[in-house]
């Protein structure tokens, strides 16, 4: 039996994201900003990290960042034969457009709620290892999203991995 993340691999619409930071001292942030489409092809989403130190991360909604700032990473498809793009916008322009990225470290992020957090390094279980039930969320539609890293400790390094697909919603 196939999986429907697995389905979705083959019909193209799973992709994945990360960004890494090899040099993060105590406070220091690691972001991959987003936002969703306004659209119900829904994104659900999963997310590893990892760290050498004690850190913690946060998975914030509805949060706000400067525009125009940060960097665009790239998003790329799990199906390497597919040419389909994802839904997910970036601003790293000054506005969102389907740019096939997100936003690594904007500055500015501020507000939002967070729906979910955990630790990690120093011997903490990471969010990668929990079942998918546990671990996906299904992202709101038109909505912008931010996962960051932060260091606990001194001389650590980072490392955020996103995954997700694209499904339309039955609801």
């Amino acid at each position: 039996m196939i999986t429907t993340p697995h389905h979705e691999i083959h019909e193209g619409h799973a992709f994945t994201c990360d960004g890494n930071d090899t040099a993060m001292g105590d406070g220091d942030t690691l972001i991959l900003a987003f936002k969703t489409a306004d659209t119900t092809r829904w994104v659900h989403l999963t997310l590893t990290g990892w760290s050498l130190a004690q850190s913690h991360i946060d998975v914030i909604e509805n949060c706000s960042w400067t525009t125009n700032t940060g960097t665009k990473q790239p998003l790329y498809n799990h199906n390497r034969n597919s040419s389909l793009t994802s839904n997910i916008l970036e601003d790293s322009t000054g506005t969102f457009g389907a740019n096939n990225g997100m936003v690594l470290n904007p500055t500015g992020l501020s507000g939002g709620t967070i729906i979910d957090h955990f630790d990690m390094g120093a011997g903490k279980k990471e969010q990668g290892q929990l079942p998918r039930g546990q671990a996906e969320f299904l992202l709101k539609q038109n909505e912008t999203y931010a996962i960051r890293q932060t260091a606990d400790a001194a001389s650590s390094e980072g490392h955020i991995a996103i995954q997700w697909y694209e499904h339309t919603g039955i609801v």
